[in-house]
């Protein structure tokens, strides 16, 4: 990761300083403090930096940050063609250099035309024009805001752009609404009032004035079948998907799997071999102890038997026996300044990174965000609902939504937060339509899928992987998550992807694949991991301190009663829904003290060392 962060100032050019800019910067040191970048206009009151991680410093700063006589361009993440942009000597051959190479000689093709993952900003020296750009899946966020000043501050993450406030900032109780509907902070909220994240696919313009315009320049690939068999389908969607894993590979050698056992992960695996990746390793989780909620103990003997299979490497990393998980908690919590919810996974991410990068692995490929061929949790509800008379009176948007509560109903929202309003329990709406947005589907499954993949992939399972990763300087790439496929996947009917029966999910996948999944893997039942070790058996001390009497008044959003009846039911061993509900309330809280309470990380510095 690059820590981008910058200032532009029009109105108020002295604004735009040297020693915001790096102050800005110093909040990001995680990212990358080896080397870093800066350009200040001082009459144009702009200023940008960036910085690189340690590894690899030299060569992604000349990677990722060009200048020339007209423009400044830096990025964070990749530009996946920028050789073909560069062609010719008259640009240096990066991928920073593409963006302006493009700008320059395609305008209207800008941003439109760049494939990758990234947030990169472009300053245009003459006529003082600032762009901000997130790639079209939303997989690298870029954060902005407009200050007192009238400055617009941008950055990787919120805590950059909070660098320039004298005291507390305030909470956005929209985005809590939000937060508590889906577990993460859709675009373009965050829950710091006044600091904003641009939407996936999303352009965000300055000029010299001061005059901000927003535009999408990507649209969802329609939903329209191509093919009505398996054997159909199969080949656009292995040579669819062999080649956005060779492209994301971007030529590494020694490449990590994250292993589940399970098919999705397993086609990953299978896919290397068929490239002829030679250097192939897998990272699969362990638990040891006994009277865990849920034993992953047969997700583990898979995982090694696909490796065994695929001629992996194969490093099982036992969580029980990994001492001092409870100590690494203040510095990972701490990387979610925009809270995410994934229960179990904050110390389990941090192994898997930690012993890739001990082994020297310059990717991770991950089998997560493949709802684009299945798995697609919201259709339950989906199908619940359509056999019910109610599910005449709902509009698609209604549907929606209904289908993406997982996690609070309405009754339950409305409950929970302590002062909460028809305008406020609103919100969720609101956010479904935005993500409506641009999908062209005929079918309902289609809208629902589309939806959730957009909202969840980019605002709650990648960021939580990457910020987590980037401590150990691993890199991880979503194969399944990529416009390419995506082109082909939407050409998938719903049925095919267990629309109407759950053991179709991930059928067309499958079924290109199955010279590399065997049909144990690829029908067996999926178990998910425990929920409890990462805390060294001290979650019931994280509950006593951060829901305790006084720590609910300080935050003073949740009613007590109802975080009690929470704390009540979760203890019930197959309650699942409860622990993920205690779960974000516990992220809240934990956000509120290192942001908004004025505390920092002592209350979580007390519980590691208790």
């Amino acid at each position: 990761m690059t820590a981008l962060c910058g200032i532009y100032s029009p109105l108020n050019p002295p604004y735009a300083t040297r020693e915001l800019l790096e102050k800005m910067l110093r909040t990001m040191q995680h990212r990358g403090s080896n080397s870093y970048r800066q350009y200040v206009d001082e009459q144009s009151g702009f200023a940008m930096a960036a910085a690189f991680p340690s590894a690899r410093s030299a060569s992604l700063e000349s990677a990722r940050w060009y200048e020339d006589f007209g423009y400044v361009a830096t990025v964070d993440g990749h530009i996946d063609n920028w050789r073909s942009l560069c062609a010719g000597d008259t640009y240096d051959q990066s991928e920073a250099a593409a963006i302006v190479a493009l700008a320059r000689d395609r305008p209207t093709e800008f941003p439109k035309a760049l494939d990758g993952s990234f947030a990169l900003v472009l300053w245009e020296k003459l006529g003082h024009q600032l762009q901000l750009v997130r790639d079209a899946l939303g997989r690298k966020p870029l954060y902005y805001s407009v200050v007192e000043t009238g400055a617009l501050l941008f950055a990787s993450e919120p805590k950059a752009i909070l660098a320039h406030l004298a005291g507390v900032p305030s909470l956005n109780t929209e985005a809590l609404s939000a937060y508590i509907a889906f577990g993460c902070l859709p675009a373009p909220m965050t829950l710091f009032q006044g600091v904003n994240k641009l939407f996936p696919g999303e352009t965000l313009q300055v000029d010299s004035s001061g005059v901000s315009t927003k535009y999408d320049y990507w649209r969802m690939p329609t939903f329209e079948p191509y093919a009505q068999s398996l054997e159909e389908l199969a080949g656009p969607i292995r040579d669819s998907l062999l080649e956005t894993i060779k492209k994301q590979l971007r030529k590494a050698k020694r490449v990590g799997v994250l292993l589940s056992g399970g098919a999705d992960s397993t086609i990953l695996l299978g896919a290397l071999k068929l490239l002829g990746i030679k250097d192939r390793h897998t990272f699969t989780l362990s638990h040891s102890a006994d009277g865990l909620q849920v034993d992953n103990r047969d997700d583990c003997n898979w995982a090694r038997t696909v490796a065994t299979l695929h001629e992996a490497t194969h490093h099982a990393i036992d969580v029980d026996a990994s001492p001092g998980n409870s100590a690494r908690l203040p510095g990972l919590l701490e990387l979610f300044d925009d809270p995410i919810i994934l229960e179990n996974r904050v110390a389990g991410c941090d192994l898997l990174a930690r012993e890739a990068a001990k082994h020297g692995i310059e990717v991770c490929l991950s089998g997560n965000n493949q709802k684009a061929f299945g798995g697609i949790w919201e259709w339950k509800t989906v199908r619940k609902l359509l056999a019910t008379d109610a599910a005449q009176d709902l509009t698609t948007s209604e549907l929606v939504l209904e289908a993406n509560l997982n996690l609070f109903s309405k009754r339950e929202h409305r409950s929970l937060l302590d002062t909460i309003n028809e305008e406020l329990l609103s919100v969720p709406a609101s956010v479904i339509d935005r993500y409506l947005r641009g999908i062209e589907a005929s079918d309902i499954f289609d809208v629902v899928a589309a939806t959730s993949m957009r909202l969840r992939s980019p605002e709650q399972f990648i960021p939580f992987e990457e910020r987590i990763a980037v401590i150990s300087n691993i890199e991880i790439c979503y194969p399944y998550f990529d416009p390419l496929l995506l082109g082909v996947a939407n050409g998938i009917p719903a049925r095919f992807r267990g629309s109407t029966d759950e053991s179709m999910s991930l059928a067309a996948l499958r079924w290109a694949f199955r010279d590399v999944l065997p049909h144990d893997v690829a029908s067996r039942p999926k178990v998910a991991y425990p929920r409890d070790p990462w805390t060294d058996g001290k979650f019931t001390r994280i509950q006593e301190i951060f829901f305790s009497s006084e720590a609910l008044a300080r935050s003073n959003v949740f009613e007590p009663s109802a975080v009690r009846a929470i704390l009540l039911a979760s203890e019930a061993r197959n309650n699942i829904r409860a622990r993920r509900q205690l779960w974000t309330l516990l992220f809240f809280q934990v956000w509120f003290d290192c942001y908004l309470s004025g505390n920092g990380l002592a209350r979580l510095e007390g519980f590691s060392s208790s």
